[in-house]
């Protein structure tokens, strides 16, 4: 087994900043940007998800592993475990959740109580995290609710990795666990999950999860080192990313698959933690967008309608304005900027630090 590999891998917050980066732009639509819909004919960004999820896999898979590896009592195990995901995952996404409720409620941002009367049970299906199961249930006719809860039936699909995974990991040698994963992936490698419009099975996309955690099944065990020509795993990486984002319009009935395949390839070059990513004087500004990546997950998609009702909303005074303007996108990144930074300051790491040592506490 290698040695402990240190708790934040920058290479990772890279792929974390180009995930919530790609996820963002999936988005952009709403801002009616006349550029934006050229530019996103076969480019499909909403790839960033399946990159998230294979971070998730390889991020939970080492954590569970390294905690096995160091406990014998059942109950420590899973209770540490999950009190750390509690304090990490639930008090950003239900704070938001209801934001966005608030937000809906606002006079003259909405259209009143039937708006409200339709983003009320959607509220509830988020809190509960099994986003994913609403929209798994309604597709392809939902309707009627809150755009700002649409990234969350991703939270919903982790949740529940997060209940699952854990048993599989503690019951489970190491290669019964490893089938059971590439199990997990060959039973959705072939079957067709396309993008637009989504079926059931769309939200239930666990196969980057699972290659994830057979990446850290492999860091785990590998005693051997890539090699250190850097250049290298840049071009490697860039293409990778440039096939993820391209293969769904080829229209290829296991392309979700490919892009998980992709997703993984990206992570297991990121968990040698060599660096191969840097990236140089954006360094900076790339590790502030991989560790805020959750909260600007959870609250681009108010910033981005907020800024559409400013742009555009008579009501408020507002103008027409130019479709080939940049400042809606400008208003929008502010606004997320300075909301994830809040989430992050004041929720995100203060309570994931309350989780850690709850569980430090029970695992001695």
């Amino acid at each position: 087994m290698n040695a402990a590999m240190p708790k934040v891998i920058r290479d990772i917050q890279v792929l974390r900043a180009i995930a919530i980066t790609l996820a963002i732009f999936s988005h952009l639509s709403w801002l009616k940007i006349a550029w934006y819909s050229q530019l996103n004919k076969n480019f499909n960004p909403w790839v960033g998800v399946d990159l998230f999820f294979a971070i998730s896999g390889f991020v939970i898979g080492r954590e569970l592993l390294e905690m096995k590896s160091r406990n014998e009592r059942k109950a420590a195990f899973f209770s540490a475990f999950w009190i750390k995901r509690v304090f990490r995952i639930l008090p950003s996404a239900w704070f938001w959740a209801t934001f966005a409720l608030a937000a809906t409620m606002a006079p003259y941002v909405f259209d009143g109580a039937g708006y409200l009367a339709g983003t009320l049970p959607e509220y509830g299906w988020m809190m509960l995290q099994i986003g994913n199961v609403h929209y798994a249930m309604c597709t392809p006719t939902c309707g009627g609710g809150s755009v700002f809860y649409t990234a969350y039936w991703s939270l919903g699909l982790e949740e529940q990795f997060y209940l699952v995974l854990p048993f599989v990991v503690w019951f489970s040698g190491r290669n019964t666990l490893v089938g059971i994963l590439f199990g997990v992936i060959a039973l959705q490698f072939f079957v067709g999950r396309p993008h637009d419009p989504p079926n059931a099975l769309w939200y239930f996309r666990a196969d980057a999860l699972a290659w994830g955690v057979l990446i850290a099944i492999a860091a785990n065990e590998a005693n051997f080192q890539l090699p250190k020509q850097r250049i290298m795993y840049v071009i490697a990486g860039a293409i990778l990313i440039a096939a993820m984002t391209v293969v769904p319009s080829t229209g290829l009935g296991m392309s979700t698959a490919l892009v998980a395949v992709f997703a993984a390839g990206l992570v297991y070059i990121g968990s040698r933690n060599r660096n191969y990513f840097e990236a140089g004087r954006l360094s900076p500004i790339v590790q502030w967008l991989g560790a805020r990546s959750f909260g600007l997950y959870l609250v681009h998609l108010p910033a981005i309608g907020l800024t559409h009702w400013i742009m555009t909303n008579p009501l408020a005074g507002a103008e027409p304005y130019d479709a080939l303007s940049l400042l809606p996108l400008v208003i929008a990144s502010a606004l997320a900027g300075c909301a994830a930074e809040f989430n992050y300051r004041l929720l995100e790491r203060p309570l994931r630090k309350v989780g850690r040592r709850i569980a430090q506490r029970i695992e001695t």
